[in-house]
């Protein structure tokens, strides 16, 4: 299983693809001061579909100095990315609760 993720450290994002969550989540985390997790994750089973749709998503944003990965995506930007990954599915729900506690409408 391959997953799309959005990790956040609150003010930046990184988008990639990874086949183990936890051991990227510490991989970022190593170094890092600010504590980092997950916005949203969506498993795929093709490796190549996960990053044909990474490719897409990359297109948000703006790089900042961390690499191509790390960008500041705005509130509507970080939004359309998880309409169109979660679609209206109860996930699109549950997600849209989280996205509401961390204060993104």
């Amino acid at each position: 299983m391959t997953y799309l993720y959005i990790l956040t450290d609150g003010q930046l994002y990184k988008i990639g693809i990874t086949n183990n969550l936890d051991a990227r989540l510490k991989q970022n985390q190593t170094g890092n001061p600010y504590r980092l997790w997950y916005v949203l994750n969506v498993a795929y089973r093709d490796r190549s579909e996960a990053e044909r749709i990474e490719a897409w998503a990359l297109r948000f944003g703006r790089p900042t100095g961390g690499g191509s990965e790390w960008r500041e995506l705005s509130v509507s930007e970080l939004r359309k990315i998880r309409n169109a990954l979660t679609g209206q599915s109860w996930l699109g729900r549950v997600l849209g609760a989280v996205f509401g506690w961390l204060g993104v409408k």
